[in-house]
């Protein structure tokens, strides 16, 4: 489901790197991989086709029923390295460090396909 309104901002793997730099990281991951991503595309590329009310509500139930198939592939590829790019949503788990993570080291932990 998408934050609309209240989607102000989303980390990537090393985005969070970035954002908690000041953290030794304790475990860091991919929660909804690239097939809950598609889903998500997929339901809003069809929400973007028309502004009646009527046809967006027909459509969201289509693109659910379509496309919840998706989010299972998760399972099989969600520790794969093309995972970490096309993630819907990332975790970071980490404790307070006197250490700042320097932006070279942080792009060596670099986990994706690319």
């Amino acid at each position: 489901m998408g934050m609309g309104g209240l989607d102000f901002s989303r980390f990537t793997h090393l985005g969070h790197g970035r954002l908690f730099r000041n953290f030794e990281e304790i475990e860091s991951g991919t929660v909804c991989g690239p097939g809950m991503s598609l889903a998500w595309s997929y339901r809003y590329f069809l929400l973007s086709l028309t502004q009646s009310k009527w046809i967006n509500r027909f459509l969201a139930i289509f693109a659910r029923l379509m496309s919840f198939p998706l989010k299972y592939f998760d399972y099989f590829v969600i520790n794969k390295p093309a995972s970490f790019d096309a993630t819907s949503a990332s975790y970071f788990l980490g404790r307070r460090s006197s250490r700042t993570l320097p932006d070279r080291e942080l792009l060596s932990l670099y986990r994706g396909a690319l």
